[in-house]
């Protein structure tokens, strides 16, 4: 993915790099804004990278996610008509355990945390706006550092 990404920018002025989420290699308050799309579900320990994130974002800045609502109804419905269909139709691809290794965070547990750590956040659901883990597909959160 990194070689991907270098090949498709022509912006000299980006930078990419693999690093931990935990353990960021840059100074404290380095960044207005973190974006993380789809990543607080794939890490074994989603309040230390919550931490080091809140650590590099300037007071005042924003840390922004998306998460998907995995395991909620929505989700596993959804995943029947898309994603775990094609990939089933592919012999031998073992999707439902390929998804179970990877997310290892209920959405559930992922709105605790969240909640638990930080006080000024703004929370939307999609599609329905309801606060609801098995409605919805995505939970979007915007942290206020």
């Amino acid at each position: 993915m990194l070689k991907h990404a270098r090949t498709a920018n022509s912006d000299s002025r980006m930078e990419f790099q693999v690093t931990r989420a935990e353990n960021l290699p840059f100074a404290d308050h380095s960044f207005d804004r973190l974006i993380a799309c789809n990543v607080l579900e794939h890490i074994h320990r989603p309040h230390e990278a919550l931490r080091e994130w809140n650590r590099v974002v300037r007071e005042g800045g924003l840390i922004s996610l998306i998460l998907p609502c995995d395991p909620g109804f929505a989700w596993r419905t959804m995943r029947l008509f898309s994603s775990s269909r094609h990939y089933m139709l592919l012999k031998g691809f073992p999707y439902e355990y390929i998804m179970a290794r990877e997310h290892v965070n209920h959405i559930g547990n992922l709105v605790a945390i969240i909640r638990y750590h930080f006080e000024n956040i703004r929370e939307r659901w999609w599609p329905l706006r309801i606060p609801s883990t098995d409605l919805n597909l995505f939970y979007l959160v915007q942290i206020i550092t």
